[in-house]
Parts: C-alpha cells; structure tokens; sequence
C-alpha cells in the first residue's frame, strides 16, 4: 500500500485538501494539481490552471517525465455558477463544462496510456475516481449548467469504467449531497438584467448554500473516497450518505412529475 503516486486535483482546497491528506498519512506520494500551490504538509503541489490545455500538458507531462504514473487519479476540482439559464453567458458555462467536463477528459487521455501500462507491469488494479453530485440525479434550478456537467461527469464515469474494464483501470464517480465547504463562498453568480423576470431565484439560491452551510464537512467526503478508492470499486456510482441514498431510491419510485413537483416546491 505505501509509496504509491497518487493525483488529485483541485487539492488546494476543501475535499481535494481533505483526502491530500489521508493519502499523505499512509506514506503515500501525492501530487496535487491546481492553481495555488498551498496544501497539507507533504504534498507536491503542481501550478495547473484547469482551464488552459496548455498547463493541463505541462503539468502530466512533468509528472511522467519523472516516471510519477499515478495508481490513483482523482479528478476532483470544480466550481459554481448560479443564475437562470437565460441570463448565464456563453463563455461563464465553458468555463463550468471546461474545468468540470473538458478538463478531466484531457487528464484521463493523457495519463491513461501510462496508467494502463503500470496497472499490466504491477498487476495491481489503478483508479480513477471522479467526484461528481447528487445535482447529476436531481438538477437544480438556477444551476442548470452546474448540474448538466455533474450529470455529464456521472455518464462519462459509467461510460469509462466499461471500456477499461480488462485494462486493470477500475472507473467510478461519487456523487455527494450538500457540503459544508468554501465552494459555497466561491459560486459565482450571474448579474442580467432580465434577473426581473425571476423572482424565485434569490430564495432558492439562500435555501441551496443553507443547505450546504448545513452539510457534512469536506473530511468526510474526502474519508469516504478514501475508502472507495482503496477497496475495489465494484460500482460505477455511489453516493454517499443515508439520506441522498433513499432519495435515489425514492427518484427510482415514484413518477418523474412527482420528483419534479417536489424539486420546485424546494428551490423554485
């Protein structure tokens, strides 16, 4: 178990920061790709701004230049964005998709040739883990994008692990409820004027960060991904808590109208 490369990123902050950590605690040797090179003792934080190509290369390639493979990759990095979907810019949701969607493809296309190559040398399972949300099964009004590229996070996670599934590659996604964390201080929200036309969307978005400003803390996450990532991931989704499960299992019972009808009178 000790000594392995492990790779998170958005480990500056929050769950990224959390399981840095755990890893670290193990012996691990973690690497932490994100814009600010801050983290827990020990880390080796890699300047990577999510957002360009160009860094995103720069950062896998100095890592497999100096053999660094990671046995477990652990795309974790995101942010918010809040308003109707009539007042979001173009360019405020390719930045969501880009650091949420874009930017983990681009990871996983570039460290997977190595990955695979170690996972057959070692004959050890590697991972990937990517942490998605519960806004993936339940979207929410006045975060439309955010939930979308969750959503699209969780389909590429179930997509991936069945075409890795003899590589020796294991693909799963967590998809966390509300958290106490400083994403809720950094969502970034929309200014339009026609905000007019949307009365609810104040109200929803003070119930959704009370919401999060009430939930678990990133250390729990970050225990609970830990855990996943270090026994073999049999399932390609998990989310973790009692009470986002048995709305899971709730979503799969009742009718969508119901689900939706229940949605509104919370956020809408």
């Amino acid at each position: 178990m000790n000594g392995r490369t492990i790779v998170i990123t958005g480990s500056s902050s929050g769950i990224g920061y959390a399981l840095a950590e755990l890893y670290l605690k193990n012996g691990d040797q973690v690497y932490g790709l994100a814009r600010r090179t801050v983290g827990p003792s020990g880390l080796e934080a890699i300047s990577c701004d999510l957002l360009s190509a160009e860094s995103r290369a720069a950062s896998v390639d100095a890592l497999l230049s100096k053999g660094r493979v990671p046995e477990h990759l652990v795309l974790n990095a995101g942010f918010g964005i809040a308003g109707p979907v009539e007042c979001n810019s173009l360019d405020e949701v390719r930045r969501q998709f880009e650091i949420i969607y874009f930017a983990n493809i681009d990871l996983i296309q570039r460290f997977l040739p190595s990955m695979r190559e170690a996972a057959k040398r070692s004959g050890r399972s590697s991972k990937i883990l990517f942490i998605s949300s519960a806004a993936a099964i339940f979207p929410i009004p006045y975060q439309a994008h955010y939930s979308a590229a969750k959503a699209a996070i969780a389909s590429l996670a179930r997509a991936l692990s069945f075409e890795l599934k003899d590589s020796g590659i294991e693909v799963s996604a967590l998809l966390p409820g509300d958290l106490s964390t400083g994403f809720t201080a950094q969502r970034q929200k929309t200014e339009s004027p026609a905000l007019k036309y949307y009365p609810n969307y104040l109200r929803s978005i003070e119930r959704m960060e009370r919401d999060e400003l009430g939930g678990k803390d990133a250390s729990w996450l970050a225990a609970q991904a830990y855990h996943r990532l270090n026994r073999p991931m049999r399932k390609t989704w998990r989310i973790p808590g009692a009470s986002y499960k048995s709305l899971y299992l709730l979503e799969k019972i009742l009718p969508l109208r119901l689900v939706d009808y229940l949605l509104k009178k919370i956020y809408a």
